[in-house]
């Protein structure tokens, strides 16, 4: 648990990685400190909008978090994102951007390379390739056994395919490099190099550190206190 002698009010908008719903953000929301405020996106097709439609592209998924937050960023607010999460931030930046809407104090980002180098032929053609479950388990970091439960069939499943083709088929097209920082945390263990990490800079005008913790892709859920503190730091400076 960090402290809580922050003295901010900033909207932290969390956005999911691949199969995840606004619950997967739940060791960030049980970190939380105050003037922090968490708030995980669900995307339609899971969670509490398990109902409606999967959106199947990238781009129905930003519009969609946006048509969601745009009455709420008059308030100061930052973006976070992992792994497809990260894209999505990135993206819904963009169309922030677009919208000539106030832009976040902040981008933090984990587990994906940066925009420019995320997509190449090589990490297609392994997505493509890898067995729906073997995908699942490295994305979402859970148990073994989820995997062998109907509940996984029916639930996980669909959901984990839309959310990796829609990967698969994003194209990356370069825009001048953004005025809103960027910070990257990174798993020593994960596959995402340094240099993929640090390749986040060709997204914006200011340097960017990248912190890399202990654990593999899912490294987050261990270290969210740690992120949280560093996140606070960053937005102290951003928000003086």
């Amino acid at each position: 648990m960090i402290e809580n002698s922050v003295q901010m009010n900033i909207n932290l908008f969390c956005l999911p990685f691949a199969g995840a719903s606004a619950h997967s953000y739940h060791h960030l929301q049980q970190s939380a400190c105050e003037g922090l405020h968490i708030i995980p996106l669900e995307l339609p097709g899971r969670g509490a909008r398990f109902a409606e439609p999967l959106p199947g592209r990238l781009e129905a998924m930003v519009s969609d978090c946006y048509d969601h937050i745009k009455t709420m960023l008059q308030q100061p607010y930052a973006f976070y994102g992992h792994s497809m999460g990260a894209l999505l931030a990135y993206l819904l930046l963009q169309q922030v951007a677009a919208e000539q809407q106030p832009l976040p104090l902040h981008l933090f980002v984990s587990g994906f390379a940066g925009p420019s180098v995320a997509m190449t032929k090589a990490r297609r053609e392994t997505l493509q390739r890898q067995e729906t479950v073997d995908r699942v388990q490295h994305l979402m970091g859970e148990a073994a056994a989820i995997f062998k439960t109907e509940a996984f069939r029916v639930l996980y499943e669909p959901v984990i395919r839309a959310d990796l083709d829609a990967l698969i088929q994003y194209e990356y097209r370069s825009a001048p490099p953004s005025p809103v920082p960027v910070t990257v945390f990174a798993g020593q263990d994960d596959t995402i190099t340094i240099e993929e990490s640090y390749a986040w800079g060709n997204e914006t005008v200011w340097p960017v550190p990248v912190y890399r913790f202990k654990g593999g892709h899912q490294f987050w859920q261990q270290h969210s206190s740690s992120l949280l503190q560093l996140m606070k730091n960053h937005l102290k400076v951003a928000s003086s």
